[in-house]
């Protein structure tokens, strides 16, 4: 069962992280210049989608502690990013989706680290900066991902 956990996760990642860096110019240093994150927040309707109201939206944003840069729709998930941010940000962000929905798995690898389960979200945390195929997310850079209902 952990193996199939794990092996969900990784999925998750790979369809976020091609969602965002699909097959664009490597000359970009960042992945995430590359989305157009919306600073307003979601409706109401577009929320519910996510089985999470306005109030519950706000909590998560807030969770991030500051530097929040917007959310988007890529793929089907309904995504926040905020930069500059530390692992005690990374921890509330967490705990603030597990309130709301249920306990993550945690791992982390070469800096990168990634909580979340199958069916209602995942968080990804770069404590340290991050290069793969021409791009780098910069240390700091956190994500939120937040599966439909």
């Amino acid at each position: 069962m952990k193996k199939k956990i794990y092996l969900m996760m990784l999925v998750m990642v790979l369809v976020l992280g091609m969602a965002v860096i699909g097959c664009g110019d490597d000359s970009e240093p960042n992945p995430w210049d590359e989305v157009n994150f919306n600073t307003t927040d979601p409706s109401g309707s577009t929320l519910s989608t996510y089985g999470i109201n306005n109030d519950e939206f706000n909590t998560i944003k807030s969770a991030g502690g500051g530097g929040y840069q917007g959310w988007a729709i890529l793929g089907d998930d309904l995504v926040l990013y905020w930069t500059g941010r530390s692992m005690s940000n990374y921890n509330t962000v967490v705990t603030a989706l597990e309130t709301k929905f249920s306990s993550a798995t945690k791992i982390e690898d070469d800096g990168v680290h990634i909580a979340g389960n199958v069916d209602d979200f995942i968080v990804m945390y770069y404590e340290s900066s991050n290069s793969s195929e021409g791009y780098t997310t910069p240390a700091g850079t956190m994500i939120a991902g937040i599966m439909p209902n």
